[in-house]
């Protein structure tokens, strides 16, 4: 997390490359899906719920660009095949190629707020008053 003149900005590179470790995955990629013919192969059901526990922290934490990707995953975790596995670590590899982004947040220094009417304006100007703000009990 950087913090600097009003604003912060935060990631979670480390998270993304202790993923890539852990499911070895040096190389990144450009885009966070492509589409994979799906295989009838069945993969392991834990390995891959943890892929994408891990993926669905790091998609609300701090990488909303995978979101879809990774909702696509979420819909497999009861009978992943491999193809689906292969999916999800493109996402990784995604992740990996992109590490220094995050989510920026900028603070407002002046807040102006411009309210228009026209109700009432003729005993407004009867009084002298435009800046009259409480209304006809």
């Amino acid at each position: 997390m950087v913090w600097e003149e009003g604003q912060v900005q935060i990631w979670g590179k480390s998270a993304i490359t202790s993923l890539a470790d852990d499911f070895m995955i040096n190389k990144p990629a450009a885009i966070p899906y492509l589409i994979i013919e799906d295989s009838a192969e069945l993969a392991e059901i834990k390995p891959f719920q943890i892929l994408v526990g891990r993926l669905l922290f790091i998609s609300r934490m701090w990488r909303p660009d995978i979101r879809y990707a990774v909702n696509q995953l979420c819909s497999r975790v009861s009978q992943p095949r491999v193809s689906d596995v292969r999916k999800g670590c493109r996402v990784i590899a995604y992740l990996l190629g992109t590490a220094d982004e995050g989510i920026r947040l900028r603070g407002v220094r002046k807040m102006e707020i411009d309210i228009f009417t026209d109700a009432g304006e003729e005993k407004l100007e009867e009084k002298g008053d435009h800046r009259h703000t409480s209304a006809p009990g």
